[in-house]
């Protein structure tokens, strides 16, 4: 519910505000600080669970790791154990990925729908 009633609002307007005012300080800045507490509650979630894993990686076109971060924190809220890739992997390298770790899946994230939801609103409500 934080997600979705939370998150998913803020990550929306800072990356609507960031399209139209760039802050790479900033937004750097922030996806720090989501990376390293996301990573700290996966670290301690994975722990607890006996979950199914799951291979988590950003698409290789998406902007940043904010979308990916918060789909790890839904996929583990719901009892699976994630790998969070840092950066996105090729999807040529998924296959090996699978077989060293022992996945049961492969989650691929991006947050490009979203931000088209997002620009196709703002153009909407600026008319």
């Amino acid at each position: 519910m934080a997600i979705n009633e939370l998150w998913q609002p803020v990550i929306l307007t800072l990356e609507a505000k960031w399209a139209a005012q760039p802050d790479d300080l900033v937004r750097r800045t922030f996806e720090a600080f989501l990376r390293s507490q996301v990573g700290t509650r996966l670290h301690y979630a994975n722990q607890a669970t006996r979950g199914p894993l799951i291979l988590l990686s950003a698409m290789p076109d998406d902007p940043g790791p904010l979308w990916v971060l918060m789909s790890a924190l839904m996929a583990s809220e719901q009892g699976y154990r994630v790998q969070l890739f840092d950066h996105s992997l090729a999807l040529e390298d998924l296959a090996q990925a699978v077989s060293r770790l022992h996945s049961s899946m492969v989650l691929l994230s991006s947050g490009q729908r979203e931000m088209r939801q997002l620009y196709s609103r703002s153009a909407t409500q600026s008319r």
